[in-house]
């Protein structure tokens, strides 16, 4: 669904498209050039997508794909459908549940990892919808140059929406990865560990 949405907006070739995806629908569904190209393969085998071959060069030859009317309509079909939440399945989080088992140091550097990692995360995803407000990307466009007023209205607002749902995401990371940092202090502190001493994790008592 996220090549056939980028398709949509034009007619591109693989690489066109890879990069448009890296810009664009990665900051929320990340997927590798190795994936991107077999799937343009099954979008064209399914009849959803077609492939013309265009001169390049004087003796090569691309691939410029299309959307086809089937894959409008299967476009518009799961953009019908109402997708439930998936349940949460986080590596990061499991791990923080358990922290215990690790020493204070590597816990306080879990916690600022996170706050590092959303607050970079920020930055780009504000640089983002700022664009995205001022249709001021390439994908933007080529989306916008022959919709109604109607239609530019609503690829807009829904896709800044998302963009502002991701900047209130990253903040609430930030600060829950700031607390952290705060928490492993206060355990520290009651603990009674002195700096510089943070090697030991506090269930490693209940292995000697």
């Amino acid at each position: 669904m996220a090549v056939l949405a980028i398709l949509e907006a034009k007619p591109m070739t693989g690489y066109e498209l890879a990069k448009f995806f890296d810009h664009s629908i990665a900051h929320i569904w990340q997927a590798s050039h190795s994936q991107i190209y077999p799937e343009l393969k099954k979008l064209e085998r399914e009849g959803l997508i077609e492939a013309k071959q265009q001169a390049r060069g004087n003796l090569a030859t691309k691939s410029v794909y299309a959307v086809m009317p089937a894959g409008g309509d299967e476009l518009e079909r799961w953009a019908n459908q109402v997708v439930p939440p998936l349940h949460e399945r986080s590596p990061e989080l499991l791990k923080v549940m358990y922290q215990e088992w690790a020493s204070y140091q590597v816990a306080e550097q879990q916690f600022e990892a996170h706050r590092v990692y959303y607050l970079q995360l920020y930055v780009k995803w504000a640089a983002h919808a700022e664009d995205l407000r001022l249709g001021n990307t390439d994908l933007m466009r080529h989306r916008l140059k022959d919709a109604s007023a109607e239609a530019s209205a609503a690829v807009l607002a829904y896709k800044v929406h998302v963009y502002e749902g991701l900047l209130e995401r990253a903040q609430m990371e930030i600060d829950w990865a700031t607390k952290g940092i705060a928490l492993v202090e206060r355990l520290l502190a009651e603990a009674g560990t002195p700096p510089g001493h943070r090697a030991a994790s506090p269930s490693s008592a209940r292995r000697r």
